[in-house]
């Protein structure tokens, strides 16, 4: 497959004050009395990665690693102080969103002064103006002058005029968390049409689970250079994994490397899913119950003061929730022989996405004492009518009232 990108020891170098002037040459300008000593700052250090035709890669980091530095490089607004860069097509950067538009200008004026900006011609934006009003919809706004236009509509509308370009190679940083839900799954849904169309996308994002659900690959920058490089999955796991030193485990994973016998056979023998009717599903609609049975059977073994900690991770390793039954007021005595143990969630305020569940079953005197652990036990899927966004999990039911003073 070729290389859309291809990017060889790139490195950048910015040249910094090595400390401000003092006394009275700090009024005058520095070219008139510049300062003898600078500060070299290498925001890249020798950067080595490919990016294949059509793929989507995602690039994280700690703030200062040099994630919007590449970003800039590669779009060709910072040139790179020595490395070799190739590029090929036609290359669109949404950065900062509204960057370039005039606040005096209205809308519609803006569209033309920034399509320009971007690369495009007038007759091609003409073309795709009915696109970029309609993705924006802000057709009530149009003639309004940009300085009366909130943050999230200056994003709506920057968004709209680079998504109907048509480039070969989209660059994208920070830009997924802009707007409301609704347009965020619309920017959703456009980014999936151009990976479908076969472009390359290159997105800068400290969302880890943003870049984790979205890419094929992920590059790790640290302190400019490439940590990690790879399968999104592989490098999402490994960086979370940096960021809280635990290896990513959740907290029955980190409490099963203390497992201790209880002989025998495992005293959880099924984990089934029933809907309201007590019917077992795999399938649920969100803000319907949903109930975990527990079948278990001791086997004439005696469990005192047994703790149950159940926890739900979507496929792509989030952590939704870690539950343990003394939280909830659940303190059986003692675990004998057969029975069911159930955990109601009424309802289940999930949203789409497939999920699995996880149990450890502990001793609550010393929780660091796990009878059994049963990773991913059971999988389930949840389904919403719902416009969604993939990165928002859980639906929260409220009731609104307003209350005059009185």
């Amino acid at each position: 497959m070729e290389n859309a990108i291809e990017i060889i020891d790139l490195k950048k170098r910015f040249d910094f004050p090595l400390k401000p002037r003092g006394g009275i040459f700090q009024y005058f300008p520095n070219c008139l009395f510049p300062v003898g000593h600078e500060q070299d700052f290498w925001a890249l250090r020798g950067v080595h990665l490919s990016v294949e035709k059509g793929k989507m890669l995602g690039i994280i980091g700690r703030n200062g690693s040099g994630k919007s530095t590449l970003l800039k490089v590669i779009a060709g607004i910072l040139k790179p102080t020595s490395g070799m860069l190739r590029t090929r097509g036609r290359v669109t950067a949404l950065l900062e969103l509204g960057t370039g538009f005039q606040e005096e200008l209205s809308g519609m004026e803006n569209i033309f002064l920034s399509g320009a900006i971007l690369g495009m011609s007038r007759k091609e934006i003409m073309e795709h103006l009915p696109q970029i009003i309609e993705f924006s919809g802000l057709e009530g706004f149009l003639y309004t002058p940009i300085k009366h236009y909130s943050s999230g509509m200056q994003a709506r509308l920057g968004f709209s005029i680079a998504a109907n370009m048509d480039p070969d190679i989209l660059l994208i940083d920070e830009v997924m968390s802009v707007g409301d839900l609704e347009f965020q799954s619309k920017c959703i849904t456009r980014i999936s049409e151009f990976k479908k169309n076969g472009k390359t996308i290159v997105l800068v994002t400290h969302e880890i689970e943003v870049a984790n659900y979205l890419c094929d690959e992920i590059v790790w920058l640290e302190d400019g250079l490439v940590r990690m490089a790879g399968a999104a999955g592989q490098v999402a796991h490994a960086y979370r994994s940096a960021l809280h030193g635990d290896g990513g485990a959740t907290v029955a994973e980190k409490g099963a490397k203390q497992i201790i016998s209880t002989g025998g056979k495992s005293i959880v023998r099924n984990v089934r899913l029933l809907d309201g009717q007590g019917v077992e599903q795999s399938v649920f609609r969100s803000g319907e119950p949903m109930t975990v049975e527990i079948n278990f059977d001791t086997e004439g073994r005696i469990l005192e003061r047994p703790g149950i900690r159940l926890t739900i991770t979507r496929l792509d390793n989030l952590l939704i929730t870690d539950i343990t039954s003394e939280v909830t007021d659940f303190t059986p005595s003692c675990l004998e022989g057969e029975g069911k143990i159930l955990i109601h969630f009424r309802p289940l305020l999930l949203l789409f996405a497939k999920y699995d569940i996880s149990l450890t079953l502990y001793d609550r005197d010393d929780p660091h004492c796990i009878y059994e652990y049963h990773p991913r036990i059971v999988r389930f899927e949840v389904t919403t009518q719902k416009i969604h966004n993939p990165f928002i999990v859980t639906d929260h039911p409220c009731s609104w009232e307003i209350s005059p003073e009185r």
